[in-house]
């Protein structure tokens, strides 16, 4: 049977965090296991994605030349803020 965190009663009290693997482990941190809610890179799914969108607007923000030479070294030429976030156009 598949560990998850409602098959694994260990994990029950664990935070509801995007690095906790279904076998108590952390995804983040070198550690072996999840410190649970007072581990400090605790981050829920929605805490995730506004820290993404935050980091799209960051890059959004920049100057068009800024932008072209992140694009080209991280995205393969590919500007992926305006991708996902065309209204920052």
């Amino acid at each position: 049977m598949a560990l998850s965190k409602f098959s694994n009663l260990d994990l029950i009290d664990k935070p509801d965090c995007i690095g906790l693997r279904k076998n108590g482990r952390c995804t983040r941190l070198k550690q072996e296991w999840c410190s649970g809610t007072s581990c400090p890179f605790k981050r829920t799914p929605a805490e995730e994605a506004a820290s993404e969108r935050r980091a799209l607007e960051r890059l959004a923000a920049l100057d068009k030349q800024a932008q072209h030479r992140i694009a080209k070294k991280y995205y393969d030429g590919n500007p992926a803020w305006i991708t996902n976030m065309p209204h920052l156009l």
